[in-house]
């Protein structure tokens, strides 16, 4: 077996090794998009009510609507 032909084989067994690894960071990757998008769902919503809470503080705005005995 020539050196070429060694390395080539181990090289095919490197990736064959990294394989799992390989799949389990895309898996990663995904997983990670889904927590950026709900992240930036949640800074909004979050945002919406800050801005809320500032309206509020400046005015009188009732939370609740009490009811009237």
């Amino acid at each position: 077996m020539t050196d070429k032909e060694m390395l080539q084989a181990m090289a095919d067994l490197m990736d064959l090794k990294l394989k799992p690894i390989k799949e389990d960071i895309s898996q990663l990757k995904e997983d990670l998009a889904q927590v950026k998008e709900d992240t930036a769902i949640t800074r909004g919503a979050v945002n919406t009510i800050l801005e809320w809470a500032d309206d509020a503080s400046i005015q009188v705005i009732p939370i609740f609507n009490r009811k009237s005995k």
